[in-house]
């Protein structure tokens, strides 16, 4: 069974969904625009239809405490092989009282262990929910194994296929990307997924039609699945520039379009009322500062690469995910602030493990931690590790943040020097135990 057959919604639902898709990835004054078309439109059509009820509006799960989770998940084309493995698998979040957005990006080749059914790269997790009948299906699996990932509950999600995607760029005319490193894939599927179709893209700035952008974000063979999901967020932020540029929601010929498209190729747990909400809360958003993330395994990455049966997977360094839900967490409550008060930050080895302090560093650079020295402590028999807090009060979310990374009691101190940092952290010994188990696997 299709994307298409499963979906039994009117025409105007998929039309909402549209502008809901569209607006919470461009904001500002095109959310009244859209309201205005989209209520309208279908106020119209119910009412010649003989439902005099109105459109109604419901809250969005979540958005009582402030932030809707949407997973988003790409699949490939009814028929291909593999059609229903998810090569993109992206969070949105949305935060309601600061009016922006987190996208975090979990690659296909993470391992985890799905509760009965067993161990499995994630881009399979969707498949198994379809074809085990699970209650709400591959969707809804998906939904409650991300959440349990990333710590985060899940809201919504919304699937979407190759189709759809190339449609969505062509309606818009194209898109503009600059593409940053060359791309020789030799292994790009040819279209019938029989075979390869080498795909070759050079460094620099395109137009992009619907079938260059989607091998561009499909291929990775020469790069890496990493580069790959940044430059799947590239491209969602490229369709929200455009849709903005040609101010899509308020032209109805170019949102009828869209509609014709994701009818077809689109799969959500979004109700109408879920929708016609969304919609109202979108006028506020701001994404003037979107936080793009993308969970890898370099050299500050949370996961390490393995082989189980000889495949390739991707495995968290912290086997509960600990590490994960807690930088998840960072993005999403802390960061905007940390990045604000842009701290400096002096690390200091007080156990003397060799180079800890170097390696800490490295690993809190996907932080956006403002770290401007590395060093040795006075002595090496810190069992505890210590912050000295010399900002005078106006770095605290900094301070807060690394208080609990590091499990360190707070000293509030003078600098003796202007030039001195901010914050000081002596790392001790309970740091470093946690630290080598996570890195023992």
């Amino acid at each position: 069974m299709g994307i298409k057959e499963k979906l039994k919604k009117p025409w105007w639902w998929y039309l909402l969904l549209v502008s809901v898709i569209l607006i919470l990835f461009s904001g500002g004054a095109l959310a009244y625009k859209a309201l205005f078309l989209t209520h309208n439109i279908v106020s119209q059509k119910l009412t010649l239809s003989g439902n005099k009820n109105s459109l109604g509006v419901t809250k969005l799960k979540g958005e009582e405490e402030g932030r809707v989770n949407v997973l988003f998940l790409g699949i490939g084309v009814e028929g291909q092989q593999g059609a229903d493995l998810t090569d993109t698998i992206m969070l949105a979040s949305l935060d309601l009282r600061q009016n922006n957005v987190a996208l975090i990006s979990i690659p296909r080749d993470l391992y985890i262990k799905v509760p009965d059914l067993g161990y499995s790269k994630i881009n399979a997790v969707y498949t198994w929910g379809n074809k085990e009948e699970y209650p709400g299906g591959g969707g809804q699996l998906m939904m409650e194994t991300v959440s349990k990932i990333l710590g985060v509950p899940l809201n919504y999600y919304v699937v979407v296929d190759f189709d759809a995607f190339k449609e969505i760029v062509n309606t818009l005319g194209g898109i503009d990307i600059k593409v940053e490193k060359d791309i020789y894939d030799y292994e790009y599927p040819s279209p019938n997924e029989r075979g390869y179709s080498p795909f070759i893209l050079k460094k620099g700035d395109y137009h992009m039609d619907g079938d260059l952008a989607l091998k561009y974000v499909r291929s990775r063979k020469s790069t890496s699945d990493f580069d790959r999901a940044r430059r799947q967020q590239q491209v969602i932020l490229a369709i929200r520039d455009k849709a903005l540029s040609l101010k899509i929601l308020a032209n109805p010929k170019k949102v009828y379009e869209l509609y014709n498209t994701l009818e077809k190729h689109i799969k959500t747990n979004f109700q109408l009322p879920e929708i016609a909400r969304a919609i109202e809360l979108a006028q506020n958003f701001k994404l003037e500062n979107v936080n793009n993330v993308v969970l890898d395994d370099s050299t500050q990455g949370l996961l390490y690469a393995d082989n189980v049966n000889g495949a390739y997977v991707l495995r968290p360094y912290s086997e509960d995910f600990s590490e994960i839900q807690k930088f998840v967490e960072f993005c999403l409550y802390e960061g905007p602030q940390v990045k604000k008060e842009n701290a400096t930050i002096e690390l200091e080895n007080g156990t003397g493990w060799f180079n800890l302090a170097q390696d800490v560093a490295k690993r809190l650079k996907q932080y956006n931690l403002n770290i401007v020295a590395t060093t040795t402590a006075d002595r090496y028999d810190y069992t505890k590790s210590i912050i000295y807090d010399q900002s005078e009060g106006q770095k605290p979310t900094t301070v807060s943040f690394l208080a609990e990374y590091f499990g360190a009691s707070v000293v509030k101190k003078k600098k003796e020097s202007p030039s001195d940092p901010d914050i000081i952290v002596i790392i001790g010994q309970s740091f470093l135990n946690l630290y080598n188990q996570q890195k023992s696997y």
